[in-house]
């Protein structure tokens, strides 16, 4: 005879019995979960916490990101490594080879740089008992050698600085003109004559503003060497100390 109360034992039973199964299968889970948490290598502390191996060789330096960052910034990379803003600003210019911008703003300091040494090596020439005269007046010895040999000085070097041959050897030359004769020729604290002081002191001036002048000249083409556009040759002092 079946009675009610057998049938609440089987539910208990068959609850019982399913409880069991899905705590079996919870553990079976657990247990995997663990094995495969210790299976995992442990990564080292990194600010109180750990960092996962897996991930560490994504890591990037804090520079390195920031230099990433900039230069992405300025439009990536481009075929020869250069950034694509550079190759851009490079381009606008008119710096990307040939007879570039640059080369022809260079050309004409060269020439604007050299006129007053051209027409000053003309003068030494065409009117030499003048400057003999000045020479003289300063107790220089050789007078007149002096005022033909800086003429020619004058005249030569400016050729080279505007043709563009040996220009460091012209623009060295022309410094080692230019000094000397701002202290020996245009001395103006020794003329008590105002009118004349004055005179000599821009005459001073001026020279030593042309030998600064010429001696950026020489450190640009020492600098760029045989780089610098419309020059027949490069510098000549490096081969010469090497």
């Amino acid at each position: 005879m079946h009675r009610p109360c057998d049938d609440l034992q089987l539910q208990r039973v068959g609850a019982a019995e399913s409880v069991d199964d899905r705590d079996g299968v919870g553990a079976t889970r657990q247990s995997e979960l663990g094995d495969e948490r210790v299976d995992q290598p442990r990564g080292e502390l990194v600010g109180g916490r750990e960092r996962d191996p897996r991930r560490a060789s994504f890591a990037m330096d804090p520079d390195a990101q920031l230099n990433l960052v900039v230069t992405q910034r300025e439009g990536g990379f481009g075929p020869t490594g250069m950034g694509a803003g550079h190759q851009r600003q490079a381009e606008s210019a008119g710096v990307s080879g040939g007879s570039s911008t640059v080369d022809i703003i260079i050309l004409i300091g060269r020439i604007l740089f050299a006129l007053v040494f051209v027409g000053g090596g003309i003068g030494h020439l065409t009117a030499t008992a003048a400057m003999t005269q000045v020479v003289q007046a300063k107790r220089i010895p050789a007078a007149r050698a002096v005022a033909l040999a800086t003429g020619v000085l004058l005249l030569v070097a400016a050729l080279m600085v505007i043709v563009g041959v040996w220009a460091d050897v012209a623009a060295l030359g022309l410094f080692c003109f230019l000094v000397p004769t701002a202290f020996l020729i245009h001395g103006f604290w020794a003329d008590s004559d105002p009118q004349a002081r004055l005179m000599e002191q821009l005459h001073f001036n001026k020279d030593m503003s042309l030998a600064g002048a010429a001696l950026i000249l020489l450190g640009f083409l020492l600098l760029a060497g045989d780089d610098v556009g419309l020059f027949l040759t490069g510098a000549l002092l490096p081969s010469l100390a090497g």
